[in-house]
């Protein structure tokens, strides 16, 4: 009796198993942690304030402007995009980060890992 209701259970836990797996298997996309959603809302949220700002330069290594009548700075610190004075971080994890004009919009490129990552910050006058 014991004997059968063990092979009965180990039976039902078999034919779950597949079933366990995939449903597991779906929830890993959804816990997983996206760096291109991130990306996009800070470069949008960059573009909001560039977009405010008056007097925009790059060197190549950073990004000055006039934000609320404020001299501001963009640039990489430790691996961040951040605007100073202050500390507003935008973008972490990334390196070699270069700012560049292209048909009159203001771009930045940096990598994260071995892959190049390229976003429109501002359109310029």
């Amino acid at each position: 009796m014991i004997l059968a209701d063990t092979l009965m259970s180990f039976v039902i836990i078999l034919a779950i198993m597949p079933l366990m797996l995939t449903c597991l298997s779906c929830l890993k996309n959804v816990t997983g942690f996206s760096e291109t959603v991130q990306d996009q809302t800070a470069s949008l949220q960059l573009q909001r304030i560039l977009l405010l700002s008056d007097d925009i330069e790059t060197d190549g290594n950073t990004v000055t402007f006039t934000y609320s009548q404020k001299p501001m700075e963009l640039h990489e610190v430790n691996g961040r995009m951040i605007i100073s004075p202050g500390t507003q971080i935008f973008f972490s994890e990334i390196r070699s980060t270069r700012f560049f004009i292209e048909e009159n919009f203001l771009m930045t490129s940096f990598y994260r890992g071995e892959k190049e990552y390229e976003y429109v910050l501002t359109t310029l006058p």
